[in-house]
């Protein structure tokens, strides 16, 4: 992938240097409450629930006993309930696959993902354009949440990610939602296209459920290692963590590969060694323009995971052009 216009260009531009958003529509919503709320979902997910305070929240995978994701989400908590926040398009079968649990839990699972208007933001100049809109002050703390409100109605302002300062998400209620979109159209904000979204996490490396991993995936596997706690009690799929973790790995790893040259490898190329042969292949990738070259993630079969390593691999042309495993992309410092 490549951003294909000049609209584009700017989108990327305004969350390198200033600010941009984008409506989070793919994203749903689960309402967990009930007295045992709390020892359900910290028995069901694979990092800590339990010790969370209220307006905190945590990274985590919901496992199958055989330790692969059902799903990535968020969990947050709030004094008498607990709110997950996962893709759409796996709700269901998350909702489906947490029932089948209940066994003596007093927790009930509600569906709200039409209740709220999920936002997210990206670039140095995020605080500094949120302050004067919403009435509170900026979350602290990777996952923490501080309580805000637009136009009378009370939200949400969220931290993001541990490795960017200026990721931030801000959930109002629906009935909130279009005059908040209308404010930021108003202000000149620029609007993340798929396209240019998925090349800035890209650059950041974070996977994509559905993209870059799935139900086939250990948590491990995937690099989730934040989304994973090595230290609480038993939860679905712990063992099989632990395991991996400790003692015998996963079988293959996603890591970051810097492409010679502006052309991205197809979703599916095959990465191949010294030899010719295929020692993994790719996921997702797209061309930088702050690298002036093409990007991409994929699995390695564990043997060959090394940071440094190079490889070569297939472009849709039928060439071959090398990679080259790295342990981040070393892109231009953000500047406001």
């Amino acid at each position: 992938m490549a951003l294909v216009n000049e609209k584009q260009l700017e989108e990327y531009r305004a969350a390198k240097t200033s600010a941009a958003f984008r409506l989070l529509k793919d994203r749903g919503k689960i309402r967990a409450e009930g007295p045992d709320h709390v020892s359900f979902l910290h028995a069901m997910l694979s990092n800590e629930v339990q010790r969370l305070e209220p307006h905190q929240g945590r990274y985590a995978a919901f496992l199958t006993a055989t330790g692969k994701m059902v799903a990535d989400l968020y969990c947050y908590r709030f004094p008498a309930s607990a709110l997950l926040d996962v893709q759409k398009s796996l709700l269901a079968d998350v909702i489906e696959k947490l029932e089948a649990h209940l066994i003596m839990d007093e927790v009930e699972l509600r569906d709200e993902s039409d209740q709220y208007a999920h936002v997210g933001f990206l670039g140095p100049g995020v605080r500094r354009l949120l302050e004067p809109l919403l009435e509170g002050r900026p979350p602290e703390g990777v996952c923490s949440l501080t309580e805000v409100s637009f136009d009378g109605e009370r939200g949400w302002w969220i931290a993001m990610h541990p490795e960017d300062p200026h990721d931030f998400e801000v959930l109002l209620p629906a009935g909130g939602g279009g005059g908040f979109y209308g404010r930021l159209i108003a202000s000149g904000l620029a609007e993340l296209s798929p396209e240019t979204f998925d090349l800035l996490r890209l650059e950041r490396g974070v996977p994509l459920f559905g993209v870059d991993m799935d139900q086939k995936n250990y948590p491990m596997e995937a690099g989730l290692e934040r989304a994973v706690s090595l230290t609480k009690g038993c939860y679905i799929g712990q063992e099989v963590v632990a395991r991996a973790t400790h003692i015998g790995g996963v079988p293959r790893k996603l890591r970051r590969l810097q492409v010679e040259g502006d052309e991205p490898p197809e979703a599916g190329a095959e990465i191949l060694g010294p030899e010719g042969r295929s020692v993994g292949f790719v996921t997702s990738a797209a061309r930088s323009p702050d690298l002036s070259r093409a990007i991409a993630l994929g699995y390695l079969k564990r043997a060959h995971a090394d940071f440094n390593r190079e490889f070569r691999v297939r472009l849709g042309s039928g060439s071959q052009v090398r990679v080259r495993v790295v342990e981040r992309f070393h892109l231009p410092a953000v500047t406001s």
